[in-house]
């Protein structure tokens, strides 16, 4: 069992911390944790575009499932989670990162779209690092963390 990160749990609500104690019994290792990080993230008010899928008809963007692979939002995520559908945290991990790269590729840099997914990606990948310290995937290196905006301009100079 993997220690309490330091994720917050506000916006958590009882059912959800009810589902945290059923994940923990049931899922893989770190499954309860990342279902905290999941709901953290979608309890905060500035989420609500990445909390359902993107409805593209609705919006007018004809041209987004030629851009976006394989859309994913939040809401999903978190289905999968209480429906035990991940087979590891990392494969949790992976959807969540969708959901950043998806609207920064579809959104312009320099976009409020495109700052807003980089700055929950950051701050989903401050959580996944905590929470892969602290379970056994410690010593295996995470070779799909998302790169920050400042890094990936880094990296172009």
């Amino acid at each position: 069992m993997v220690k309490n990160i330091t994720t917050p749990s506000k916006g958590i609500s009882k059912s959800e911390n009810d589902h945290v104690n059923n994940i923990a019994d049931t899922a893989p290792e770190g499954m309860d944790q990342m279902y905290k990080i999941v709901c953290s993230t979608i309890s905060r008010r500035e989420s609500l575009i990445f909390r359902e899928p993107v409805n593209w008809k609705a919006l007018g963007l004809t041209d987004y499932l030629q851009i976006v692979e394989r859309p994913m939002d939040l809401g999903t995520i978190k289905s999968n989670i209480e429906k035990n559908i991940y087979a590891n945290i990392d494969e949790c991990a992976r959807d969540v990162r969708q959901v950043w790269t998806n609207c920064m590729l579809y959104n312009r840099d320099g976009s409020e779209y495109y700052h807003l997914a980089d700055k929950f990606s950051q701050a989903f990948e401050e959580a996944y690092a905590a929470l892969r310290s602290l379970s056994n995937l410690e010593s295996t290196e995470d070779d799909n963390k998302t790169p920050s905006a400042d890094a990936r301009i880094q990296v172009s100079t």
